[in-house]
């Protein structure tokens, strides 16, 4: 699959330059085209039955802020794309996370930043979690600031499942132009099944033009996450492809502890797939 459409979410209460410009960079080396989206949910007032009025005008308030700040974020986003990339712009009165899933079927790649963990408003603030795992299409958090994704060398977290391969298979336009694809494995115990399947796996990526090595790394104190983040850092990696593991119950989404732990590794860029 080529990259022709990406999508960038735009946080519509504090639109970040960086990530925008980050888009506009990995659109224009890729020939495709790029589409903002942002989303702000006016929230309701918790009122009760004679407080109707009240909460109208509440909610009259809330959705006049919300289109406010819907504005800002299309007129940074338009200030910013030039006129020769193929770009576009569509806001919704809706949560965020809800937004982009309403135009991820348009995109070969979806873009958002880098969050602190724990920002409970998801009226107005995007879910990356559950984003990743309800898109249906790859997800690259982009690092704090960062504003060029090179993919130039790149670290797979791998492990042999569905989410992981979904990565893989998901990230081939990147893998194929970095000079560098560090297959990664963390040692659970099985050396010989690790190293088996790493070694498969590289001659997969081999058959698709990419020429990677592998690694059987020892688990770091801090987890998986840390064992993959340091692994990059020592190659120098500018990004990190992982499944993105998890499952939803009753709306409450529940994420593996490795996609928990490199979500909040703030300064790595991460494509993450389900």
């Amino acid at each position: 699959m080529d990259l022709k459409t990406l999508l960038v979410h735009i946080d519509a209460e504090a639109p970040s330059p960086a990530l925008i410009r980050c888009a506009i960079d990995m659109a224009q080396r890729h020939g495709a085209g790029l589409f903002g989206v942002a989303g702000v949910q006016p929230a309701a007032a918790r009122v009760g039955f004679d407080g109707a009025a009240l909460a109208a005008a509440w909610y009259a308030e809330e959705r006049e802020q919300a289109e406010a700040a819907l504005k800002r974020a299309e007129d940074q986003f338009y200030a910013l794309v030039p006129k020769q990339t193929k770009h576009g712009f569509r806001s919704f009165l809706d949560s965020p996370n809800a937004a982009v899933a309403a135009m991820a079927h348009r995109a070969d790649l979806i873009l958002v930043g880098s969050h602190p963990a724990g920002r409970a408003d998801h009226e107005r603030h995007l879910d990356v979690g559950e984003l990743v795992l309800a898109a249906g299409r790859p997800v690259l958090v982009v690092g704090s600031g960062v504003m060029q994704v090179w993919a130039d060398k790149v670290v797979i977290a791998w492990k042999d499942t569905r989410e992981a391969r979904r990565a893989v298979a998901d990230a081939l336009p990147l893998l194929r132009t970095a000079s560098e694809v560090l297959v990664a494995v963390v040692d659970e115990g099985d050396e010989h099944a690790a190293r088996q399947s790493a070694d498969e796996l590289a001659g997969w990526l081999d058959s698709h033009g990419v020429n990677p090595r592998s690694a059987l790394l020892a688990l770091e104190e801090g987890g998986h996450a840390a064992t993959i983040a340091e692994a990059a850092e020592r190659m120098g990696a500018d990004l990190v492809v992982a499944g993105g593991y998890g499952h939803s119950r009753m709306r409450e989404w529940l994420l593996g502890g490795m996609t928990r732990g490199l979500l909040a590794e703030t300064t790595l860029n991460r494509l993450f797939s389900n």
